[in-house]
């Protein structure tokens, strides 16, 4: 097999082909292990350069030394030394072709910094799915809410954030506590993609608040308001997940339950004391939540 490696759409690409066996001139040495044996003639199709570690695919493949162009007879599966050159020969996989090669130790800062490229793509790939993902969950796209934005923001994340917030009123005016408690997740869950725990924090503490009043779905007419509130403290309960991701971030940005209680207070008092829909206090409410917390800390 001929193993050569293409740009093809941007992509570097690995493609075999079948060649006549080149014939080489082998002498064995006899005082080295039976398993290795010197090539003599240089294959003509494996061209090792330093900067561009990709072409040691071949290496790989050929069981040759990217050195000298020792012949080895078995696959080599670790780093080792050339019997030949005596050189180092480190073994490595190319994550873009998910091929495996053999380097020079000189190789190698080149193929960290290509690998490190390599997950900083991968991580600005899934950035992108993820977002596209949110979007469609919300029965939208990212096309479309930028359609209607007048923010003239093109980012993706501040488009689906006046999105969620326009939901967020809507909900609340049409008393959906409910799920205007779930809008308030989404946010939290935008701001955690986006690396912004402290403010994600805050909104999952506000739906852990929401949650223990009891958040539901009622109506705004005013008669019926009475009969049908839009908060059951009684029916009120934490769910696992949100608790959790309080639990995470915290412990990322290593919080105790002190500081857990000043912010937990301090962000719903903000938004909601003074609101006489809601029956729980913070400060009430907080103690549901610290014994959620103090339960799970044991």
């Amino acid at each position: 097999m001929k193993t050569t490696i293409k740009l093809i759409n941007g992509r570097l690409t690995v493609i075999e082909t079948k060649e006549p066996e080149p014939i080489l001139q082998t002498n064995l040495d006899t005082t080295e292990s039976h398993e290795d044996t010197k090539v003599e003639e240089t294959v003509s199709n494996i061209t090792f350069q330093d900067g561009n570690y990709h072409l040691n695919i071949g290496a790989y493949d050929k069981r040759l030394c990217p050195h000298c162009n020792y012949k080895f007879e078995k696959e080599v599966t670790r780093k080792r030394k050339c019997p030949e050159c005596k050189n180092t020969i480190l073994v490595k996989t190319n994550y873009e072709l998910k091929k495996k090669m053999l380097l020079k130790e000189e190789q190698l800062d080149n193929y960290e910094k290509a690998l490190s490229n390599y997950w900083r793509k991968q991580g600005e790939d899934r950035k992108k799915q993820w977002i596209t993902n949110f979007f469609k969950a919300h029965g939208t796209t990212y096309e479309e809410e930028k359609r209607k934005s007048s923010s003239g923001s093109s980012n993706p994340y501040d488009i689906a954030w006046g999105m969620l917030n326009g939901i967020a009123s809507e909900k609340a005016v049409e008393m959906q506590w409910g799920l205007f408690r779930n809008v308030r997740i989404s946010m939290g869950d935008l701001l955690k993609q986006e690396g912004k725990l402290e403010k994600a924090l805050f909104f999952y503490l506000e739906v852990c608040y929401l949650d223990i009043n009891g958040a539901t779905n009622t109506t705004n007419r005013p008669k019926l308001l009475e009969e049908y509130p839009p908060f059951r403290p009684q029916d009120g309960q934490l769910f696992p997940g949100i608790v959790h991701y309080v639990e995470e971030i915290s412990h990322e940005l290593n919080l105790s339950i002190k500081d857990i209680k000043v912010k937990f207070i301090e962000h719903n008092n903000r938004l909601y004391k003074g609101n006489s829909l809601v029956p729980l206090s913070a400060d009430k409410a907080w103690v549901s939540l610290e014994k959620e917390l103090l339960v799970r800390n044991n």
